[in-house]
């Protein structure tokens, strides 16, 4: 379990969260260039998307760890602690390292400020990641874009594969309000002459000379994998497949097919907090951080998919800038009624108002309340879905004391 108290790190990122989200790469650049991040040995892989990229970068890890290689997991955001964001070989950072990494990168810039201007949040995140898997040896860095891809801190640094799981509308203040607009920015990760893995769910919107297209180069298909070369491999079912497709596609290209039958066994073990997570066997309970029109559609047809018969008590908590009226019609056929709540940090919007917006969007109850989503849980006696954000999820996982399935993923 994660100490009570504010590390320096968490202090430090207190302190300068003023700085909010500035795209660009020149302070990270030079950040990159003085720390001498990451080192002619070290293989970087950058993982963007709208949807799907979280999940694919741990199938990533997790298929590469299994061939020997010392892995470094770099995602966001941490459900419980900041401690999530950086996995290496499979578990979450110890605090005492992360403060040792913090404090090397503190005393190369001061304040977190670079000649070229003082890093925001994310970008010292990165840079102190960085820091700490150096320190740790790691030959494999899998980093999952932050925000759209073009100017995100970890395009910084030179992909040696660079993966696209999706396009859909989300961030769309950012990055564009059409698939098209959103597409380009998450093109920004591709590099000339690197090999480019993109998703069926990144398709048609992004096309690009020389990528290789799950469905078209690569996919899978049932209990079938059909590599690079057009030979198709008996695998057993790994989950999501188009997850699965690009993460056996990764490890293919970088340890060769005969990786693929131990990646595979890797990847149908691993777990990933908050998606499609059971948390309770009876009655149901479902958690999963959707937090947009495509994320909940997904949602609702795995759901319908394991769980033909079940309808659910809907829980629904979401930030104001989000499309929640796409959300409640995607996860409508799921719904005996919804039930909107807030996160005890107050990230997402006021529990009456979300239940107002929503109303005029669902023939199904809808309610509100202003318990922790924990106690609401725990006074539950149907089957229950929580979605809507990750903050949402992190706190039932923090309140119900499972900590442990966070720290460690198989």
């Amino acid at each position: 379990m994660w100490p009570e108290v504010k590390t320096l790190f968490e202090a430090f990122i207190d302190s300068i969260s003023g700085r909010g989200i500035r795209p660009g790469l020149s302070r990270m650049r030079e950040a990159i260039k003085i720390s001498q991040l990451p080192g002619p040995e070290v293989k970087v892989i950058v993982v963007g998307g709208t949807n799907g990229k979280g999940s694919t970068a741990k199938k990533i890890e997790s298929a590469l760890r299994t061939t020997g290689v010392r892995t470094y997991l770099y995602t966001s955001p941490h459900l419980i602690g900041f401690e999530e964001r950086f996995r290496f070989n499979g578990k979450s950072i110890e605090s005492a390292e992360l403060e040792k990494a913090h404090e090397a990168c503190l005393s190369r810039f001061p304040n977190g400020e670079t000649q070229a201007g003082l890093l925001t949040p994310f970008e010292w995140m990165t840079i102190v990641g960085g820091k700490a898997a150096m320190r740790a040896k790691s030959q494999v860095w899998i980093l999952e874009v932050g925000l759209g891809g073009r100017l995100d801190a970890v395009n910084a640094f030179t992909p040696d594969i660079s993966v696209i799981t999706s396009i859909g509308l989300d961030h769309c203040e950012q990055l564009g309000s059409d698939l098209e607009s959103i597409a380009r920015e998450k093109m920004g990760i591709l590099r000339s002459g690197k090999p480019a893995l993109i998703g069926s769910g990144a398709q048609p919107w992004v096309d690009s000379v020389g990528a290789f297209y799950e469905g078209k180069d690569f996919g899978f298909s049932s209990n079938s994998y059909q590599s690079l070369d057009r030979t198709t491999y008996k695998i057993q079912n790994t989950g999501h497949p188009s997850s699965s497709a690009l993460a056996l596609a990764v490890t293919e290209i970088m340890m060769g097919e005969s990786a693929l039958a131990k990646a595979s066994k890797s990847m149908m073990e691993a777990q990933w907090p908050a998606r499609l997570d059971v948390f309770r066997e009876t009655p149901l309970g479902i958690m999963d951080g959707a937090h947009n029109p495509s994320a909940a559609k997904w949602l609702c047809e795995q759901i319908q998919t394991r769980w033909p018969d079940e309808k659910f008590e809907v829980v629904l908590g979401v930030r104001a800038d989000k499309d929640v009226e796409g959300m409640v019609r995607a996860l409508h056929p799921l719904a005996t009624k919804f039930v909107t709540i807030r996160d005890s940090e107050q990230h997402l919007s006021p529990s009456s108002q979300l239940a107002e917006r929503i109303q005029k969007h669902t023939d199904v109850r809808v309610e509100y309340s202003d318990a922790c989503v924990a106690d609401l849980v725990r006074n539950s006696a149907e089957p229950t879905l929580i979605t809507g954000s990750l903050y949402l999820c992190g706190e039932l996982l923090r309140d119900l004391g499972m900590q442990a399935r966070v720290k460690t993923l198989n």
